[in-house]
């Protein structure tokens, strides 16, 4: 991976309907530095094991979306993007269609944010629980810290 160029065209090119562009590059800020992260510069699997590539997806998620997704392919920054892309636009239509909240909402995006960190089901739990989870609640305040 080369050292941080701009992927901006990327993430304009792949954010879901709705979701601007700039959504999708906080995350890979959070998740990879934008690639900075010495990890995904190697192609080396994250610290907790379980994701790759600038946008840190795990396998079996990527697998969802594309059954002959790769750690190789995980690791091409593009490929990366485009699957967390699809991901951010399932997982937006799954709080829609499962949760009571609607896109008009203030938390909306709060917890589609979470729900990239956590997945969906934690999401729905806290949501229908009224509880706080885990760590997304960190994740949300990094992601509304991140400076892109």
């Amino acid at each position: 991976m080369a050292n941080n160029p701009s992927y901006d065209g990327y993430f304009k090119k792949y954010a879901p309907v709705g979701i601007d562009w700039r959504v999708l590059k906080r995350i890979a800020k959070i998740e990879s530095n934008i690639g900075l992260n010495p990890r995904v510069i190697a192609g080396a699997v994250s610290e907790d094991g379980k994701s790759y590539g600038l946008m840190q997806l795990r396998l079996s998620t990527a697998q969802d979306f594309d059954p002959s997704a790769t750690i190789q392919k995980l690791n091409d920054p593009e490929y990366s993007i485009k699957i967390a892309a699809q991901y951010i636009t399932w997982s937006k239509s799954y709080l829609l269609k499962y949760t009571k909240l609607k896109e008009s909402d203030f938390r909306f995006l709060e917890f589609l944010i979470k729900t990239y960190n956590q997945g969906v089901g934690t999401s729905k739990y806290e949501l229908n629980i009224k509880e706080v989870s885990n760590g997304a609640d960190n994740y949300w305040v990094k992601y509304q810290n991140a400076v892109v």
